[in-house]
């Protein structure tokens, strides 16, 4: 059901725009009051959560509304709840080997309380009544799909369906963005040849005053290949949620009984020296031809595969290229004089994220 083009492209680039031009002034507040220094961990989290909510309810907030301030804790509570509940995925028997570790009060707490907002949302859409006859948003469109096969007893398209795809995208599409957003800043910052690469193409590309589209990225091969790039290093999702075997099957002479739990490693496949060579190494020419065109490579397999690959997958592919382009076209990012480069190594959890670092943010003339 990607209707979700839904809210049309032209839609998503207007708040896309909207959150990163405000994120632009609050940067330059933030390194004139700060000689230059920008501390990165929750920079981007209240802006990536605006545009994914504008995308779900189509509401935009101010940083400071109490529903956005709400929206932040709940996510929060559900990342902080999934690190516990992501190993019983896996090996369900933990849930009773281990039931204090795995704090299953406190999880069931932050669901309830998490099922309980999602319906509120419902509720207020279903009231207003647009999803009948024009749908603004995701929760519309689902909504008129529900009531388009309400007799049929199969269908997908229910209330508790709904309630869960809007939990998933609080959760999933605004951590696994935050986390590859950060990481970004950090591998330019670490790579300056990289960046300046990146600004020369994004300045013959778009004027100084205008934020990049996507439609603008598409003519930018070489900034293509950097965010691949990132999302490849980044390894943020390295383990995602195990799939079950719906039959018995045979793969390259293994038998594969029905409803066997199947984990797949993507850390395995985005650092494969095998395939890549230098897997440990920052280096987005991977992904350009002899041609100088970009290349997508089937082997960095950050959203998953098949029909159910991440949800976020709108979000990240509009939200990453063009926040970043932007700050490019804005700013350079380099090491804080006198200080060692920051560290690369994760920060563990639902998904890896870089930990917190600092960066000396200049803006460009």
């Amino acid at each position: 059901m990607y209707d979700l083009e839904v809210t049309q492209r032209h839609s998503m680039q207007s708040v896309i725009e909207a959150e990163i031009c405000d994120l632009v002034t609050e940067f330059r507040t933030e390194i004139k009051s700060s000689n230059g220094t920008l501390t990165i961990r929750t920079t981007f989290i209240l802006s990536v959560l605006n545009v994914l909510w504008c995308m779900i309810a189509g509401v935009r907030y101010a940083h400071d509304d109490p529903k956005l301030v709400k929206m932040l804790e709940k996510n929060f509570g559900m990342t902080k709840a999934q690190t516990f509940i992501d190993p019983v995925h896996s090996f369900p028997f933990l849930k009773k080997v281990f039931p204090k570790f795995l704090k299953t009060d406190y999880v069931s707490k932050v669901f309830e309380e998490s099922h309980q907002y999602s319906q509120s949302l419902i509720n207020e859409r279903k009231m207003e009544g647009a999803y009948l006859q024009e749908p603004q948003n995701y929760i519309d469109c689902f909504l008129k799909k529900i009531e388009e096969s309400k007799n049929d007893a199969k269908s997908v398209y229910t209330t508790e369906n709904l309630q869960m795809m809007i939990e998933d995208f609080m959760q999933t599409g605004s951590t696994t963005s935050v986390g590859t957003l950060n990481y970004g800043v950090l591998f330019l910052t670490l790579n300056p040849k990289v960046q300046q690469r990146c600004q020369a193409e994004i300045d013959a590309v778009v004027p100084r005053h205008l934020v990049p589209t996507l439609d603008d990225i598409e003519k930018m091969p070489y900034f293509q290949a950097t965010i691949l790039e990132t999302h490849r290093l980044g390894n943020i999702v390295p383990i995602p949620i195990p799939r079950v075997a719906p039959t018995n099957w045979t793969l390259r002479g293994y038998t594969i009984p029905k409803d066997t739990i199947i984990i797949s490693n993507h850390y395995s496949v985005h650092m494969d020296e095998e395939y890549w060579g230098d897997p440990k190494t920052f280096r987005p020419d991977r992904f350009i031809n002899d041609k100088g065109e970009f290349v997508q490579d089937k082997h960095v397999c950050q959203f998953g595969f098949g029909k159910r690959y991440c949800i976020g997958v709108t979000l990240t592919n509009s939200v990453i290229p063009i926040y970043i382009a932007t700050l490019l076209q804005n700013f350079n990012f380099s090491v804080l004089p006198g200080t060692s480069p920051p560290t690369t190594d994760p920060e563990l959890g639902v998904s890896l994220s870089p930990q917190e670092f600092s960066v000396h943010v200049t803006a460009r003339p």
